[in-house]
Formats: C-alpha cells, sequence, structure tokens
C-alpha cells in the first residue's frame, strides 16, 4: 500500500503540457448624441484569436508561448524545442511528460522529435477524460486576460 508521500511522489517528476487558444475581444461603448437611436457597435467579422502553449510540473512553469495560426505537428514540435526542452534540461532531466491526445500531438512527427530528444512522453488512452491539470490555469488564464485585456494588446505588441 502508498503512503500519502509515495503517492506524492510519483508527480514530482510530471510536466504537464497543454495549448489553449484566447479570443480577444474588444468591447466598445458607441456614443451618440441625446435624442438619436443608440446604435450597437458592429462586431468584427473574425476577431483576433491567439494560442498560448505551456506547461507546468511542481517545479514550476515553463515559458508560454504565445502564437498566431493553425498549429500542425511541425509548428508544436517546434514550440516544444523552444519552451519545453530548455525546461526539461535546466529543471527536470529525469521527467514523464503528460499531454493530450490530440493528433498533432500523438503523430508520427510529435513521437519521433519525443524519441531524438528524450523527451518521456507519459500516453495515456484514448478517449481518456482530460485530467491535466493545466486546463484548470487555462481557465484562469482566460479570465485574467478578459478582465485585462491591455496587458494581453500589450504583450503581443511586444512580439
Amino acid at each position: 500500500m502508498l503512503t500519502s508521500h509515495k503517492k506524492q511522489q510519483r508527480f514530482w517528476k510530471v510536466l504537464f503540457v497543454g495549448v489553449s487558444s484566447i479570443e480577444i475581444k474588444r468591447s466598445t461603448t458607441p456614443f451618440h448624441k441625446v435624442g438619436e437611436a443608440y446604435k450597437p457597435a458592429p462586431k468584427p467579422k473574425h476577431p483576433l484569436k491567439v494560442y498560448v502553449s505551456g506547461g507546468i510540473s511542481k517545479h514550476g512553469p515553463t515559458e508560454l508561448v504565445i502564437f498566431e495560426g493553425t498549429m500542425d505537428a511541425v509548428l508544436y514540435c517546434q514550440i516544444l524545442e523552444t519552451s519545453l526542452l530548455p525546461f526539461i534540461r535546466n529543471t527536470l532531466p529525469c521527467h514523464r511528460f503528460q499531454q493530450d491526445n490530440d493528433p498533432k500531438h500523438t503523430s508520427r512527427y510529435a513521437k519521433n522529435f519525443f524519441n531524438e530528444n528524450d523527451v518521456f512522453w507519459w500516453e495515456t488512452p484514448p478517449e481518456s477524460p482530460d485530467l491535466n491539470p493545466i486546463e484548470l490555469l487555462w481557465h484562469e488564464l482566460h479570465f485574467m486576460w478578459n478582465c485585462n485585456l491591455k496587458l494581453l494588446e500589450e504583450r503581443l505588441k511586444g512580439r
């Protein structure tokens, strides 16, 4: 029987990684003259959408990567190369890597990347519930950036 200390140790070396999208909504209040009818501001046809990729572990977070466009397996591995690999080398050389079962994350290209770079992928069964705790952080991130849109805009302009 495992003690609670041994149960905690199982997750000391796990790196949870995920990707989330953020749609930037501009809230504009149109002004109108007294007595004129209120005209709502037109909504953009295609609001700006950005993606955020990052990871967390008991030893801290990886660098956040913000990007636009469509992600494929090649872009996913490029992001992992710039944010995940330095974290693993500097912080968690003996690790377990956990991600969801998105097809681009489990593609042959991604699996080759993991093997070539000694990323120890903790494979989860297909159709398994998403138990990655980083999903809770994405929820908080959405809330924070929706409350503070200027922070996100400044971050994007700084790229």
